[in-house]
């Protein structure tokens, strides 16, 4: 059984586990979850660092990180002010302004 389970494992070609965020993909699911874990300590620690890499192509702004800049991509770029007050149907840019904003009325 482990040695079927191995040669499945192992040894064939396919990779049906694949990264959402870099598209690298991989033949067991315990290793696509290794590889976000280590994924998230390196963007998790480059929120620590002043190093700006990620550049949007758009408006030229600049991120820490590549989750924020397809954030401000989408919010931004692809789908402007997509987020809507029902009660004075002001538009907002991100979840998180509209929030800010609720605050306001009663």
């Amino acid at each position: 059984m482990h040695y079927v389970r191995h040669v499945r494992d192992v040894h064939r070609e396919w990779r049906p586990y694949l990264c959402d965020l870099c598209g690298k993909a991989f033949k067991r699911p315990d290793a696509l979850k290794q590889h976000n874990i280590q994924r998230n300590l390196t963007e998790h620690q480059t929120v620590h660092s002043s190093e700006r890499s990620f550049l949007c192509e758009i408006c030229g702004a600049s991120f820490k990180t590549r989750s924020i800049q397809r954030k401000h991509i989408a919010n931004l770029h692809q789908n402007p002010r997509a987020f809507l007050c029902n009660f004075c149907n002001k538009r907002f840019n991100t979840n998180y302004a509209l929030r800010r904003h609720m605050k306001q009325h009663p």
